[in-house]
């Protein structure tokens, strides 16, 4: 290889790995800098497309006017041609940098390899032109037709391959059409420093997804291969752009690098950079007239405009099948639970409540004892008799304070489970409406999935705020306990029985005067005999009197009234047992709605966009 050779080989070179630098690092760059480095990437481009314009010009010319010819004079430099070709390099730049942020290394290693492939087919291709091309044409000719065409083909198949066979593309069958939009633009926003970068590369990556999405989608459906394959062959666009700026660089880079006798303007270019300063003034004032423009607009454009070009449309029928089958699961999934729900709360309930009917006895028999007795006097004296009265029950019947706490925890595990069950039918119906479109893509393309997605975690959401989990649950829970006592104990003390047993409040001023009085009678019989000890002998006695007496009340008051007490505490007992189990259930069936509420709500929200967007005719 000649000094030429290797001066142009690395002139290609270094623009190849020039690009790939600046893609590292182009979404980063600030806004007002992106003119400045597509300018400098638009200096090969420009002078790669400009020589030749330049070149057929003056043939043209040459071949079709005189040489003294006034038009010849206007149109040889061609600087109004230098100018505009400027600005298209200027585009090219731009677009060239934004296709190469998307590259993966696959790709920048089959550009590494064909800046060595363009480097070694050049001298060949410049001899092979000897014979019919003037020397001072030769590398032009050589660039613009041959190695042009060669390196647009290697490159474009190269490409192709790559991607079909080695890099591939995520599959997006299950997506709708906007929502593949939608994270191809999020990917590129979040590493974008500026909006009108992270833009143009976002159209461009958002392109290429929608591109895929759409053959991963359309060409499996097609009937004949003849179709498939015109339809897979639809991606040598995309690759061909590449492919077309790429070679414009490293041939541009090539005739940079060539030693000519030129004039310093044209060597020089100075209507090139001219065009590239008032290009970067406009672009620095478009900036400044921007400030405050909210890139979201941008994103709502791009998204408007891709919703009227998604190549599937809804299946109306499909699509009401679908939602008919998910609200079906869903209710019968709730009904369930329901079900589950009402068994687990008769379950928790009853086994708190035969345990409770245990302790009826226990209740009884501290009823009727002297210590109960004065413990009665003691609150009716306080005006607390039936707060004791309750508490005295509860503790007897389900131990001190644990009612509430056992209902509590009963409540908690029913609602967790009810949680379990709706999350499992979420996520049973989540699964079963991406297998639908996974099946039917173009049919059922325009579901959003997003809500379905987030369906579980709603669920569980709509559980904590309604059912065992929360603080109200559980407060609401806690009061149901404290009232089963409360209730138990005033009902009790309604009935006929427990008004009947006057012993404890309606008879008990009489009790209490026909103890003393038997009490004093029975000392003074025992204790006349007893000379200085009698005061002392008949307050004793009194007080042994006094007991016995009242102990044979009670137990002449047990005889009468236990049994009748018994049942109706037990009756009481179960008429609260019932109220509670209707109460817990319509708190859990409560929770349960919520839950299938907010599952249907997410539903709802996945088959907006195909109602709202399917025309009915």
């Amino acid at each position: 290889m000649d000094s030429a050779s290797l001066i142009r080989f690395a002139a290609m070179a270094a623009a190849a790995a020039a690009l790939y630098g600046a893609s590292r690092f182009y979404l980063a760059l600030p806004c007002w800098s992106l003119a400045f480095v597509a300018a400098l990437f638009a200096w090969p481009l420009w002078r790669a497309q400009s020589e030749y314009a330049l070149f057929a010009r003056r043939a043209v010319l040459a071949g079709v006017t005189t040489e003294t010819s006034r038009v010849r004079r206007w149109l040889w430099a061609g600087k109004v041609t230098r100018v505009l070709h400027g600005l298209a390099a200027l585009a090219w730049a731009t677009l060239l940098l934004a296709f190469a942020v998307l590259l993966g290394p696959w790709h920048w290693m089959v550009l590494a390899v064909d800046v060595v492939v363009v480097a070694l087919a050049f001298g060949p291709i410049q001899r092979r032109l000897a014979a019919d091309v003037r020397p001072e044409h030769q590398g032009l000719v050589a660039r613009r037709w041959p190695l042009t065409f060669m390196n647009l083909v290697i490159l474009t198949i190269a490409f192709f391959v790559l991607d079909f066979y080695v890099v591939g593309a995520p599959d997006t069958r299950g997506l709708p059409w906007l929502t593949v939009f939608d994270q191809a633009w999020d990917e590129v926003q979040a590493g974008a420093a500026c909006p009108a970068s992270g833009a143009l590369v976002g159209v461009i990556a958002a392109a290429q997804r929608l591109a895929w999405h759409a053959a991963e989608v359309l060409i499996p459906a097609l009937g004949r291969p003849a179709l498939k394959l015109a339809a897979w062959a639809f991606f040598l666009l995309q690759a061909g752009l590449v492919a077309y700026g790429f070679t414009r660089l490293l041939l541009g880079a090539a005739a940079l690098a060539e030693r000519r006798d030129e004039r310093s303007e044209a060597r020089f270019a100075p209507a090139f950079w001219v065009t590239m300063l008032l290009a970067v003034a406009l672009w620095l004032a478009l900036l400044f007239g921007l400030q405050g423009f909210d890139p979201a607009r941008l994103h709502e454009g791009a998204r408007a405009a891709l919703a009227h070009v998604n190549p599937c449309r809804p299946d109306a029928r499909s699509l009401d099948t679908l939602s008919t089958e998910l609200t079906a699961e869903l209710q019968a999934a709730r009904a369930t639970a329901h079900g589950e729900a009402e068994q687990q709360v008769d379950s928790r309930v009853n086994a708190i409540f035969s345990e409770a009917g245990l302790g009826v006895d226990r209740y009884l028999d501290w009823y009727f004892t002297v210590l109960g007795e004065y413990q009665r006097l003691g609150a009716l004296a306080a005006s607390e008799l039936d707060g004791m009265m309750a508490r005295e029950l509860e503790k007897h019947l389900f131990g001190d304070g644990m009612l509430g706490e056992r209902l509590e925890r009963a409540s908690v595990a029913i609602a967790q489970e009810s949680q379990l069950r709706m999350s499992e039918a979420a996520v049973r119906l989540g699964t079963k409406v991406r297998e639908s479109v996974r099946a039917n893509p173009c049919g059922l393309g325009a579901l959003d999935l997003v809500p379905v997605g987030a369906m579980k975690r709603d669920v569980v959401r709509a559980s904590t705020a309604a059912g065992g989990g929360a603080l109200v649950g559980l407060v609401a829970v806690r009061s149901l306990g404290r009232g089963v006592a409360v209730a138990t104990a005033s009902r009790t003390a309604s009935k006929s029985t427990f008004r009947a047993a006057g012993g404890l409040i309606g008879r008990t001023v009489t009790k209490r005067a026909g103890t003393i009085a038997l009490s004093a009678a029975s000392a003074a019989a025992l204790c006349a005999p007893g000379g200085p000890l009698a005061l002392l002998c008949g307050i004793g006695a009194a007080v042994v009197s006094w007991l016995v007496f009242d102990q044979a009340l009670i137990r002449i008051d047990e005889a009468l009234f236990r049994d009748s007490m018994r049942a109706e505490i037990v009756a009481s007992l179960q008429e609260q047992q019932a109220a509670l189990v209707a109460a817990l259930k319509q708190q859990h069936h409560a929770s349960i709605d919520m839950m299938a509420a907010s599952a249907d709500t997410a539903l709802q929200r996945t088959f907006i966009p195909a109602r709202d967007g399917l025309s009915k005719r």
